[in-house]
């Protein structure tokens, strides 16, 4: 028995071993993030374009979804939010990258005819995101060489945590989440910010870095957390958890409202009103009827909405006079013109 057990234990540690080391060739076979080693055609690559300008929006889709179906897709939500940054920010360059393989392939569906018309759009890019090339000489590399992100609790949400900052740490400019629509042109704001979502957390769903000054130092100060404390157990732990903790520091405060009346070394924190007007659990009120109140204070306060979409992906508007609908047919009138009834 004390034999079987001591083989056992080997062969698991080996296994262990073998997993963290594992090759890219291999890795594509166990790891949950296979499509970003995997072979296959892939869209043109951020790093072998001209260097993104700094005033440039970034938004990531990390899911394997494009290698899985064998062609880069999009849905309306994604595509309002790409459309809507690029039209309410025209000398902007916008970035939409994909970090697993695929191409455009059929127009005729519902996802081809939305990425047609993002191609079509000049400040729209859309390009593959080598992921472990992006992380190569940064703080974060080891992370993803030994594993630690391909088997975190939630590897794709860890892996765009991570991204967003690399992406910022290399190029500076804007990163945006999928589930926003830009309401208002970004001119106005500072060259380094994030924004609280509530009274007890920064989010990392929008943010923007210079590549000099206070930006790179909270950028750096971010990815130096994340390998000294990196948990994979936890959804918001690498994310949201991590902006706030450093930003606390930056600040030299211990409550989020006093961050807005302070420059913290070059770095602004926003109040909610500017990225998210209506709180996360309150995500209904943007589909739903009854709430003109509240979409008055939206078009007043805010440069864009986040929609929440871990809560509310599945999600349709109930009333043509509701919150999204509204400022979707008018800030992404191309994505919205072709499908209406996902909105």
């Amino acid at each position: 028995m004390k034999k079987l057990l001591l083989l056992f234990f080997t062969i698991t540690v080996l296994g262990m071993v073998y997993y963290v080391h594992l090759p890219q060739s291999s890795e594509s076979k166990i790891s949950p993030l296979a499509c970003y080693v995997a072979d296959g055609n892939r869209l043109p690559d951020l790093f072998e374009m001209q260097t993104p300008p700094e005033n440039s929006i970034y938004f990531i889709e990390t899911s394997c979804k494009s290698f899985t179906e064998g062609a880069v897709s999009i849905n309306p939500r994604q595509a309002c939010a790409v459309e809507s940054a690029a039209l309410i920010n025209p000398d902007y360059q916008t970035y939409l990258m994909y970090t697993s393989p695929g191409l455009i392939k059929d127009e005729t569906t519902l996802s081809g005819k939305l990425l047609h018309t993002l191609t079509n759009i000049k400040n729209v890019n859309l390009l593959w995101l080598n992921f472990p090339r992006l992380l190569k000489g940064t703080f974060v590399e080891e992370l993803y060489t030994s594993g630690k992100i391909q088997s975190s609790k939630f590897p794709v949400n860890t892996a765009s945590n991570i991204a967003r900052l690399v992406l910022l740490l290399k190029f500076g400019g804007i990163y945006l989440d999928l589930d926003f629509v830009i309401i208002r042109p970004f001119d106005d704001l500072a060259s380094n910010f994030a924004v609280a979502e509530s009274v007890s957390a920064v989010n990392n769903a929008v943010l923007r870095s210079s590549l000099t000054g206070s930006g790179q130092a909270f950028i750096r100060t971010c990815l130096e957390e994340l390998q000294a404390h990196f948990s994979g157990n936890a959804w918001g732990k690498n994310g949201p958890a991590v902006v706030t903790k450093v930003l606390k520091k930056m600040c030299n405060v211990n409550m989020i409202q006093e961050m807005y009346q302070k420059n913290c070394s070059g770095f602004i924190v926003y109040p909610s009103d500017y990225f998210y007007p209506i709180y996360y659990k309150n995500w209904k009120f943007y589909f739903e009827s009854g709430h003109e109140k509240d979409l008055y204070y939206v078009l007043e306060q805010s440069h864009g909405i986040h929609l929440w979409n871990k809560f509310s992906k599945n999600a349709r508007s109930d009333s043509e006079e509701s919150i999204y609908r509204v400022i979707a047919k008018s800030h992404c009138p191309q994505v919205y013109s072709i499908a209406s009834e996902y909105f």
